[in-house]
């Protein structure tokens, strides 16, 4: 999925983006949305999310790290692992909700 794509599939279901307030909001929410495409058993999906975590804190200047894991049962743990093997901050706080 490229990224207007991403920002199309994220963005539909927000209503009453009408007024000009509401619309720059959205906007400066969307401008910090990132999308990752990896699959659940190989590194390389998460080395990529590590290089886009990394781009992010350099911007950003923070290191805690939340992930957010909305996933089936069934892939939990090896998604925990992967992260965790791959994208686990040493500067700060490491999170799985």
């Amino acid at each position: 999925m490229d990224r207007p794509d991403f920002l199309k599939r994220i963005s539909q279901h927000i209503k009453n983006t009408t007024t000009p307030k509401v619309k720059t909001m959205l906007d400066q929410f969307l401008d910090q949305c990132t999308y990752v495409s990896g699959v659940y058993d190989q590194d390389s999906g998460f080395q990529a999310l590590e290089k886009e975590l990394q781009r992010v804190e350099k911007e950003t200047k923070t290191s805690d790290r939340l992930f957010y894991m909305a996933l089936p049962p069934s892939v939990f743990i090896p998604v925990a692992n992967g992260l965790k093997k791959n994208c686990y901050t040493v500067k700060g706080i490491n999170r799985l909700i």
